[in-house]
């Protein structure tokens, strides 16, 4: 996962220059520009690396000696001798730094180790003293678990009644079992000990299914590192035996005429021990268009759960299938118009790979309720989804669905390889993401865990953790100096000092009489001591006055008046129960040669149907429709914004009007409103695209600024956007102004 590390976002990221197809009528259809054409070229800075997120200054966790107890116990992770030969520091000098026992001011005690363990000959009990106290401190190790992998495939999946007689060879290397030409590779995160005993990790079969040479089941391995007496999680391996299907599922298989979908598509049979087969069929020999009885042959290719075709690993040919056929079987194509023969085809959302077919007879136009209990495990449908209306021009109807993931997520603390809070536990549609919220006290080690994709292959996930610094060492207030010179003359108008810490986020305030000239101006970050920032200003002196005119009748609504800066953006306060003309005049740019202002307005009866809309930044050119739903020759530009005055429904979809008779798909775009300021992250925060799905690759650093133009409730939750297509919840930083 990318870090952005953070600075003001500008146009050069969130594209100055709406593409805009325009509108091939005469009528006046409403036009639009860049809200941000002003912002300054101030880029956000992506890193390759993550951001070290164990302080954010580089500080080590301290523990008070004050606070300790005498002979109290400290559960750390080892120090190995590989650990001691990479440092220019002995074991003790390493140990006592991975301690950090301090003083009240924040020093370092001197250490002494006072026991060791034989085996090991690591320190099992240290001593401090400060001053005229000594105490006494226990430590016990939190040994890494060894893991287990599989260089087969899972599960291992074979054609015929039985396992093949060499089996056991291929699953585990047979009696290489604990060697290393194993087919159950081990890995420890534990080394060497201080006396030189290497990591040494065994595994045993510690379970297997009674009947798995003709039905499958089950193998446990489990992974012992004896060196240091830790047993780890078990791993298991899946068999499958695919015989030959069951031929009785396709007797008397029924067409419907001209049903050519239904012809092309394959159907899912199983045999005796539940696996699947997708079946295909030579269906040139049928006429799907002519009445009659027909002979074909089938294909039946062995597929797992999400539809995809497994190998046989009995067969020692890489890419060789498990596949049956069967000649001579009847199909018949019905010419009964009353009694429809459908077909229903389930397909995995995530692999487009058909999982389940259902077919049967029901009179044209009843309601059919699909039979659930058939679908593969993990496979639910929605209720909307579980009915479905028999069409006889259309006997085949597919539905996609997406397999439920049980997540299951461990936190260990990377140091002392201790479990942290509770299991983070739910159920999720397969690929789906979910972002995690680290325990307290604690941050992602590595910030890209913190956004969980969910995979039915993995759903269980161990996240290691970094403890956050909570020093009681008084930290060093660093001295700033803010001057603020004129935008024009290049002057110190005005100068002011204070102190932060170190990585604070400072902002500038403009003297009275002037405002900040651009976003650059607005702030920075405090990363040293005596820290001299400029901050550009403009005078304030440009008085402007908007009169808002009601198009319809040519009156005087409302105005609005004050003092600003030459160029600066102004945000817009329309009467109530208006909305205005043009998304040109959404954000006004006050101007010193024409300070009077007429912007037109229309009454409208639905406050909440009317505002600004913007087209998805990665969904192309969008389509314009007529009152009717009826496609015209106009299409609005990917990105580009629009006034909208109404929220109808034409046929069953929502549209927003956009011109006169001219409306766009309301899921082809998201209301906003207009907003200028600077959004703060306290935390690595994740990001989201216009239609709330969260990006997997990016994470915004914390403790940094970003720039926000606009406001949007996507999927009913807060958001500020911060690129062009990148948006953070409101929930999860805090705003500067």
């Amino acid at each position: 996962m990318v870090a952005l590390a953070g600075v003001l976002l500008s146009t050069t990221i969130l594209g100055a220059n709406a593409s805009i197809i325009e509108a091939a009528t005469k009528s006046k259809e409403i036009r639009v520009k860049n809200e941000l054409k002003r912002a300054p070229a101030i880029q956000a800075q992506a890193t390759s690396t993550s951001v070290d997120s164990t302080t954010g200054t580089g500080m080590v966790s301290k523990q008070k000696f004050s606070d300790l107890k005498n002979d109290q116990i400290l559960k750390i992770s080892p120090i190995f001798q590989e650990d001691v030969d990479n440092s220019r520091e002995g074991y003790a000098a390493l140990l006592q730094d991975r301690l950090g026992i301090v003083d009240n001011k924040g020093n370092s005690l001197a250490m002494t180790i006072e026991q060791r363990d034989k085996q090991t000959n690591f320190a099992t009990k240290v001593s401090y003293a400060d001053g005229k106290e000594t105490k006494t401190i226990n430590l016990e190790y939190n040994y890494f678990k060894p893991e287990l992998s599989t260089e087969r495939s899972e599960p291992m999946n074979y054609k015929g009644d039985s396992l093949p007689s060499n089996f056991m060879d291929a699953i585990t290397s047979g009696k290489n079992l604990n060697n290393a030409s194993t087919n159950v590779p081990k890995l420890s995160h534990n080394r060497t000990d201080l006396n030189g005993h290497k990591d040494d990790v065994e595994t045993e079969i510690t379970h297997m299914s009674s009947n798995i040479d003709t039905k499958g089941g089950e193998i446990e391995f489990t992974p012992t590192d004896v060196t240091y007496g830790v047993k780890g999680d078990s791993l298991i391996r899946h068999v499958k035996i695919f015989q030959e299907p069951d031929w009785n599922q396709l007797a008397d298989r029924t067409l419907q005429l001209n049903d050519k979908e239904g012809l092309s598509k394959p159907v899912t049979i199983t045999d005796s021990n539940g696996n699947r087969y997708s079946v295909t069929m030579n269906s040139d020999a049928v006429n799907i268009a002519e009445p009659g009885q027909y002979k074909v042959t089938y294909k039946a290719t062995g597929i797992d759960d999400s539809g995809t075709p497994v190998i046989d690993e009995g067969s020692h040919v890489v890419g060789n299938n498990i596949v049956y056929t069967k000649r001579d079987q009847a199909i018949t194509v019905s010419g009964d118009k009353t009694q429809v023969n459908y077909n229903l085809i389930i397909k995995d959302k995530k692999t487009g790979n058909i999982i389940d077919t259902q077919s049967g007879q029901a009179a044209d136009g009843s309601t059919v309720t699909i039979d659930t209990s058939k679908l593969p495990s993990g496979y639910t449908l929605s209720d909307a989804q579980k009915t479905f209306k028999v069409d006889g021009k259309n006997p085949s109807k597919t539905i996609e669905i997406s397999k439920s993931v049980n997540y299951n997520v461990k936190y260990l603390d990377k140091d002392t390889n201790q479990q942290v809070g509770k299991n983070v536990t739910g159920v999720g549609n397969e690929g789906s993401s979910i972002v995690l919220q680290a325990p307290s006290g604690y941050d992602f080690a590595d910030t890209s865990d913190m956004i969980l994709t969910l995979d039915s292959q993995t759903p269980q996930k161990t996240i290691y953790l970094v403890k956050k610094a909570v020093s009681s060492i008084p930290v060093e207030r660093l001295n700033y100096t803010i001057q603020y010179k004129d935008f024009s003359t290049n002057e110190v108008i005005d100068k002011s000092t204070s102190q932060g810490n170190l990585g604070d986020y400072i902002s500038a305030e403009a003297p009275s009489g002037y405002t900040l000239a651009d976003l650059s101006s607005y702030g920075f970050l405090l990363n040293k001591n005596n820290m001299i920032f400029t901050s550009y200003v403009t005078k304030a002196n440009t008085s402007y006055s908007i009169s808002y005119i009601d198009e319809a009748t040519n009156k005087e609504v409302g105005t609005q008046t004050g003092k600003g800066a030459d160029g600066e953006n102004l945000d817009l306060k329309v009467p109530t129960g208006y909305a205005l003309v043009n998304a040109d005049d959404a954000i006004y740019q006050i101007n010193s040669s024409n300070r009077n202002v007429k912007i037109s307005v229309k009454k409208v009866a639905d406050s909440d149907d009317l505002g600004l809309v913007s087209t998805y930044p990665d969904g192309g050119s969008v389509q314009v429709y007529d009152n009717n739903g009826k496609a015209v020759n106009i299409e609005l530009g990917q990105a580009s914004n629009w006034v909208t005055d109404q929220l109808k429904t034409i046929n069953g979809i929502e549209y927003y009007r956009v011109a006169t008779d001219k409306y766009i798909r309301a899921d082809k775009a998201y209301k906003y409103v207009p907003f200028s300021n600077v959004a703060m992250t306290s935390k690595e925060t994740p990001v989201y695209d216009s239609k709330g799905k969260v990006n997997t690759e990016k994470v915004l650093a914390k403790n940094t600024p970003w720039y926000t133009d606009r406001i949007a409730k996507i999927n009913g939750i807060k958001m500020y956007r911060v690129a062009t297509n990148m948006w953070v919840k409101a929930s999860e930083v805090h705003l500067k102004y």
